[in-house]
């Protein structure tokens, strides 16, 4: 549901959807993390035109950064240099 190949409209729900389902704790974290590209899917949805997309997603990569064996992962795709631009 988050490919660019889909709905805009789906994409942005299934982002929310997986923010809820990511405050499940770490085995939803870990499952999550399953798929590699996950993050950086996800990493797409921060420069959304919606708002609440937006909130999602920067949510989505925060609940993942509580697990430390996540961390560098989201270093490494970009994600604080693009939270950081969104603060600004």
């Amino acid at each position: 549901m988050l490919g660019p190949d889909n709905n805009p409209l789906d994409r942005d729900h299934a982002v929310m959807i997986l923010l809820k389902y990511s405050d499940g704790g770490k085995d939803s974290i870990d499952s999550t993390m399953m798929f590699p590209s996950c993050v950086n899917l996800v990493l797409r949805f921060l420069k959304s035109n919606n708002p609440s997309t937006t909130e999602a997603a920067a949510g989505i990569h925060w609940i993942i950064s509580s697990i430390n064996m996540y961390r560098d992962i989201l270093a490494e795709s970009g994600v604080i240099e693009e939270i950081s631009w969104l603060l600004h």
